[in-house]
Parts: C-alpha cells; sequence; structure tokens
C-alpha cells in the first residue's frame, strides 16, 4: 500500500482520515485508531455535537456482546482546512453529501493519496473522480449495522464485527 507498512513502528508516520465519522465511519475510524492511533496519525472529520464529544471525550464504539472502545484522534474537526495531505481518506459520508465531500477531500488528498469510499452506490467511482482527478480511489464494500447512538457514541449491533 504506498510503500508502506502499517505494522512496523519504524515506517513513515501515515496521516489517515476517516470523511465522516457517522455510523460507518466512525465504527472504522474506532477499529482502525484502536490499533494504529499510537503509530500513524489519525484525523476525524465529523460534524456539530458528534465533534464536540468527540473532541471532549474521544470516540466510543460499542459492540454489541462483545467489548467497548474508547480512541481518541490526533484531531476531530469540520474543516478540511485543518488537516494535512493525508495518505489515507476512508470516505463514508452519505451519498446526498458526496459532491460536497469530494470537494473538500480534493484540498486534503494528492495523486499518492488513497481513498476508500465506503457508502452506498455503484456508480460512487464516477461520482468522485468527477470532481477529484488525481488520488487513488478503489472500489470497496461493507455491511455493517451501525448508528450514531449519541453524540461521540457509535453502536454497531449487526454486520460484521
Amino acid at each position: 500500500m504506498n510503500g508502506y507498512n502499517l505494522y512496523k513502528k519504524e515506517s513513515r508516520i501515515m496521516k489517515i482520515c476517516f470523511f465522516g465519522v457517522g455510523g460507518v465511519g466512525g465504527y472504522m475510524g474506532a477499529l482502525i485508531a484502536k490499533r494504529f492511533q499510537n503509530v500513524h496519525n489519525i484525523y476525524f472529520v465529523a460534524r456539530g455535537k458528534h465533534k464536540e464529544a468527540i473532541n471532549r471525550n474521544g470516540l466510543t464504539l460499542k459492540i454489541a456482546g462483545k467489548e467497548t472502545i474508547i480512541v481518541t484522534p490526533k484531531l476531530c474537526t469540520d474543516k478540511s482546512e485543518d488537516l494535512p495531505i493525508c495518505d489515507i481518506i476512508v470516505l463514508t459520508v452519505k451519498g446526498y453529501d458526496l459532491p460536497d465531500a469530494v470537494k473538500e477531500i480534493s484540498k486534503i488528498s494528492g495523486d499518492k493519496t488513497i481513498i476508500l469510499p465506503l457508502l452506498n452506490g455503484v456508480d460512487i467511482y464516477e461520482r468522485i473522480r468527477e470532481n477529484l482527478s488525481d488520488a487513488i480511489v478503489l472500489p470497496a464494500c461493507v455491511y455493517i449495522g451501525t448508528h450514531i447512538e449519541s453524540p461521540g457514541i457509535i453502536f454497531q449491533n449487526g454486520g460484521s464485527s
């Protein structure tokens, strides 16, 4: 992946952004941050009270019948201007927010940035490419049942965990 080894601490520090930290983005972001927050820089993009709660208390992921994870990103913001050019952007917005999200991620992506879109739609790649010519866009699919239980708290109760 871009010449990086996510598991070796001597690798270059990667900048990983979860853009749209709702149910799916919060789930994925919490799991990746749990494993890599002491190795790589993890950024969250969230809005409103959810963003405020994450900045105050971290992001809590409750996995039904299993465990509760609390993580703290390097930064949680609602402004792409606050973020550096990222190595990986996990894009997890709703389809109707995609055009605006792509305009924002164009500010934090370069030609070697990997974009992993995790949202509904068979035409997501084409819709991303309408406004973003740089970056590497990968196909992706996820099956997970998650939602924001309350600001700063994601609950997972369906799909794989």
